[in-house]
């Protein structure tokens, strides 16, 4: 693999992907590209790497730079690596890795139109608010990608349950390209399907793009509800992940 000096060179060979543009590549992340392959270094609290392929990649091009970054121990004290989808069998076979999943990188410019309801939202705080906020997605979110009280959301908001606690929760926090991205969506088991979800996405996404122009999250590739909901507010899916932790440590992607 040759290596990518600068962020405009990475973006000539990704085609001004957007999530190279808004989802990755910080300040001092290397990056690397072979045969129009290009793989982004992830220097955060579970550093890894992106592998990012076109519609014309081969195969053979994907195996022989898998076994490149594992054989030539860019792996050491890393905690995982993704690939897009489609290559979900092959990053399998070829790097040693455990248990991980699949998912969607999404990202709008489009500010969604105001709800009737919005009115309802209250602010959250990060440290106050954190033990209401981690008991709610805990009990609520079978699989919970984030947590409050450790200053990574910087912005959150809640619906406000009638018999106390939260309807829904939603937060956004600041990646590594200074853009939006919404994390801890959820929404109580008792009040699914009666809008609060899109209420409160709608509201952060409409802040997100005042703010940025853009905003992003991430979703689970089977959370088909999620999806409609996304896509019906304005957001496109730039990268369909396929994502694995490594043997070697124990952090979930």
């Amino acid at each position: 693999m040759e290596p990518l000096k600068t962020r405009e060179d990475v973006l000539a060979v990704a085609g001004e992907d957007p999530f190279v543009r808004w989802g990755a590549g910080a300040e001092g992340e290397r990056a690397w590209s072979a045969d129009g392959i290009v793989v982004l270094e992830r220097r955060d609290d579970r550093p890894g790497y992106w592998v990012l392929t076109g519609d014309d990649t081969s195969e053979s091009d994907v195996v022989a730079v898998l076994r490149e970054i594992r054989d030539s121990g860019m792996l050491e004290g890393m905690f995982g690596i993704s690939a897009d989808r489609r290559w979900g069998r092959v990053l399998e076979a070829e790097i040693p890795a455990g248990t991980g999943g699949e998912w969607d990188w999404m990202w709008t410019q489009t500010r969604p139109e105001v709800d009737p309801a919005e009115p309802t939202l209250i602010p959250l705080d990060d440290t106050v608010d954190a033990e209401l906020i981690n008991a709610f997605i805990e009990e609520h979110n079978r699989r919970p990608w984030v947590r409050a009280g450790d200053g990574s959301v910087k912005r959150w908001v809640g619906v406000a349950h009638p018999r106390g606690g939260l309807r829904a929760v939603g937060g956004a926090t600041i990646n590594c390209c200074d853009v939006p991205e919404l994390v801890g969506l959820t929404t109580a088991q008792d009040a699914r399907g009666q809008g609060w979800g899109r209420i409160v996405s709608g509201y952060l996404t409409r802040w997100a793009v005042r703010r940025s122009g853009v905003c992003t999250l991430g979703v689970h590739a089977d959370n088909d509800a999620a999806l409609r909901l996304y896509r019906n507010l304005g957001y496109e899916s730039a990268r369909e992940w396929s994502s694995r932790r490594l043997h070697e440590v124990g952090s979930v992607l």
